[in-house]
């Protein structure tokens, strides 16, 4: 398996330097260390000059196109959106529902070979 390394752009963030300022952005997606994600991108064109600046991929739909990939109590891993589940005790940080991130890998394989 070979691993690839990509910029993923999000909207707001923070400058520190003699004026630190920061923006949030309502809706922008979360990402956490090691979290592990699927994310629906598109790629965003490079601007600027040496066509450098921005270049990179956009979560498509801001929070919406992030899914959060979390192992249940059986070692099942399931796909769920929303917040993430406190990890030391695996209780739900809000409700939300799962779903079984074999049977979406299934989907897309049978589709892609269609």
């Amino acid at each position: 398996m070979t691993t690839e390394t990509i910029t993923v752009l999000v909207p707001g963030g923070r400058l520190d330097g003699d004026f630190p300022v920061a923006m949030t952005v309502a809706g922008a997606p979360r990402l956490l260390t090691d979290e592990d994600v699927l994310l629906f991108l598109e790629r965003v064109p490079a601007a600027g000059p040496g066509k450098r600046a921005g270049a990179g991929y956009r979560i498509i739909g801001l929070d919406q196109g992030k899914l959060s990939i979390i192992t249940d109590r059986a070692g099942k891993r399931r796909l769920t959106h929303g917040l993430p589940l406190d990890r030391d005790t695996e209780r739900k940080t809000a409700k939300r529902t799962t779903t079984d991130l074999a049977g979406l890998e299934a989907l897309i394989a049978e589709s892609l070979a269609q």
